[in-house]
This record gives structure tokens, C-alpha cells and sequence, in this order.
């Protein structure tokens, strides 16, 4: 019996898309402190990556829902997606932009080593009426660098219906495609191409069509046991932990194999045979945490960058301690409490109302 993928069934994955965000956060915090090249990989990369193949599926789920795709249907998705995604951004960049103008430059805290220094630096560059238009046309990405994703999630978005099309038209070339992407994003050189740029709104297309694929191959509910599914997440913690290391000097690389694990996690997680572990994903704290993690991915950076600069302004000794690891938290924990009711605001007032508009715009379509 084929898996049935209701709203019920998929409440559990909201949760681990708020949990990602949480992970970027403490990345984004880290990286101010200090440098670890394996906490990049695993905590950086890999949460951004499952965010793209939760998005080939729900996306793919949502054009699945017609019995018949049309321009018509296809122009109203990508009307829905465009008041999903993009009022948000417009509030975080304003919100960021302000926010800006109170930044303390590294460069004038003598001594202090500040890893991704430049980052502040470049966001309070942006100073005038011009330069933030550039910013919302996603043209620079200075005052939330994060957003090099959400434009990737527009491209992916327009990309999908069409992929999403020949795999129906042509189910034998899923396999060919898989491959040809996982070549394009790992090794690009060998077909002639330059390698892809980590920040290239083309270079995570494979996980919106990984994604797709689990929906179109949707996991039998029987056939993957509650032991089984333990045992598959627990092999693959296994596995990145000792494959994700700063030895392995091609991050493109690292990515494809990212990308094809966490495409078999969540293929584990649809049906998510593990009773305890989906008690847990549903409980209400993960699943607000879920609900606002569009908000939070959005808006942590500008709130990071004021934090840093008040202490840097304020509180300058904080930033010498020699435990980095004291520095992280702090900035972290301060950073989570300042982003979450911000981002229940998103949520609430722009995010919901924008969805609504959205839809009755999409339905006005002739």
C-alpha cells in the first residue's frame, strides 16, 4: 500500500524545517567567532540543502494536486509563490536596512579577529535609497547574505513545473537528469563547464529535483520499518559526521554527497516510522518553531549583526574571551530571543495575510 501524504502525515517535517533554521543560526553566530570548516559543512550546508529538497517536495506535492498542469495552472503557482515568498523579504530588508545604519565596523575594535568581519562591513556600505533598491532586487546581497538562497528557491520555483513535466512525460529520464545535475553541481570540469559557485542561484537545482523525485516515488508506509528507520538516520549521522571534514577540499563535492544522503533522510521522514521521534516533531514547541522558520532564516542576520555591534560598542571585553564557544551561545541565545517574537510577527502579519492575497490573486486568473 502506497504512503497517502495528507497535511496530517506532513506536520512532523515542519518541525525539522524549524530546526534547520535553528542549525543556520548557530552557524551564522559561530562564523563572527571563529572558523570551523566542519561545522560549515554539516550545520551550514547541509540545512540550507534540506530546505531546497523540502521544497521540491511540497512545491512538487502542490502542482500534483491538478489533475491537469496547464499555463494556467502553472502561472498561478508561480503567483503563489511569489506572495509567499517575497513580502517577507521586502520587511526583513527594511527591518535590516535600518538596523544597518547602528552596525560598529570590526575593523575599528583593534585586535580583535573577526572571521566574517567583512560581512557587517558590506551591509553598512548600504546607505541610501539606491543601494537598498538593489538589494530588493536581489541584485547584491549585502544586508541579509542568507537571501542568495531564497533567490535560489524563486529559480528553483520557476524550474520545477518543467522538470516536473518531463518526468511525467518521460519518467526514464529521472535517473539521466540526477546524474546530470550531480555532475553540474560536483564536477562540472569534467564535461567542460567551470565549477559551480557556492553562492550561484543555479547550484542546488539538484535538491528541488531530488526532492520532486521522493514525492513522485513516494515511500511505501510498510516498507520501511520503525527499526529500519532508526537505524537508516542513525547510519546516516554516522556518515557525515566522519565525511564531513575540512580534508575534503572540493565543497561542491561535499554538497552532492550531502545533497544524495539527506535526499535518503527524507525519504525515511515522510512516513517517519519512529513513533517517538515523530511525538517529538509534533509537539508544540518544534511545530512554532516550524511555523516561523521562514521568519527566523530571514531576519537572524541583521538581528546578529546589531547584537555583535552593541556589544562591540558596549560590552568590547566579551569579545576577547579567549572560549569561543562562550562567545557562540551568547550571541546565539540573544540572537533566537530577539529573532522568534520577530518572526511570529512575519509570520502573523505578512507571511499569512501575503499567502491569502496570493491565492485570491492566482484565483483571478482567467
Amino acid at each position: 500500500m502506497q504512503l497517502q501524504i495528507n497535511n496530517d502525515r506532513l506536520r512532523h517535517l515542519d518541525a525539522v524545517r524549524g530546526i534547520a533554521a535553528v542549525a543556520v543560526v548557530y552557524v551564522h553566530c559561530a562564523c563572527l567567532v571563529s572558523v570551523d570548516h566542519v561545522m560549515l559543512n554539516l550545520l551550514g550546508h547541509a540545512p540550507v540543502i534540506f530546505f531546497f529538497l523540502l521544497s521540491g517536495f511540497v512545491l512538487t506535492k502542490s502542482l500534483d494536486a491538478h489533475q491537469k498542469m496547464s499555463a494556467k495552472i502553472i502561472a498561478q503557482f508561480y503567483i503563489k509563490r511569489f506572495f509567499r515568498l517575497y513580502p517577507a523579504v521586502v520587511f526583513s530588508l527594511s527591518l535590516a536596512f535600518i538596523l544597518a545604519q547602528f552596525y560598529i565596523s570590526p575593523q575599528k575594535i583593534d585586535g580583535l579577529n573577526v572571521p566574517f568581519g567583512g560581512v557587517i562591513d558590506k551591509a553598512i556600505r548600504v546607505n541610501n535609497a539606491g543601494k537598498f533598491i538593489v538589494e530588493l532586487a536581489f541584485l547584491k546581497m549585502r544586508l541579509i547574505p542568507p537571501l542568495w538562497t531564497i533567490k535560489t528557491e524563486f529559480i528553483g520555483s520557476a524550474v520545477l513545473p518543467i522538470l516536473f513535466l518531463i518526468i511525467k512525460r518521460w519518467p526514464k529520464l529521472s535517473m539521466p537528469m540526477v546524474f546530470f545535475f550531480s555532475i553540474l553541481l560536483g564536477r562540472g570540469d569534467l564535461i567542460g563547464l567551470p565549477r559551480l559557485d557556492f553562492f550561484s542561484p543555479y547550484y542546488f537545482i539538484l535538491p528541488f529535483l531530488l526532492g520532486m523525485l521522493v514525492y513522485i516515488y513516494k515511500p511505501d508506509a510498510n516498507l520501511i520499518s520503525p527499526v529500519g528507520s532508526y537505524w537508516s538516520i542513525f547510519y546516516v549521522t554516522l556518515l557525515v559526521v566522519f565525511m564531513i571534514n575540512k580534508e575534503l577540499g572540493n565543497v561542491n563535492t561535499v554538497d552532492v554527497f550531502l545533497c544524495l544522503v539527506l535526499t535518503g533522510v527524507l525519504y525515511v521522514l515522510i512516513p517517519c516510522n519512529m513513533p517517538r521521534l515523530k511525538l517529538l516533531l509534533k509537539s508544540p514547541i518544534l511545530q512554532f518553531l516550524g511555523s516561523i522558520s521562514y521568519g527566523i532564516y530571514l531576519i537572524h542576520v541583521p538581528i546578529l549583526h546589531f547584537i555583535w555591534s552593541v556589544l562591540a560598542k558596549a560590552f568590547t571585553n566579551i569579545l576577547f574571551l579567549q572560549n569561543h564557544v562562550i562567545i557562540t551561545i551568547l550571541l546565539f541565545s540573544i540572537t533566537m530571543i530577539l529573532s522568534i517574537p520577530l518572526a511570529f510577527f512575519i509570520y502573523k502579519y505578512i507571511e499569512k495575510p501575503f499567502n491569502l492575497l496570493g491565492q485570491k490573486c492566482a484565483a483571478c486568473l482567467k
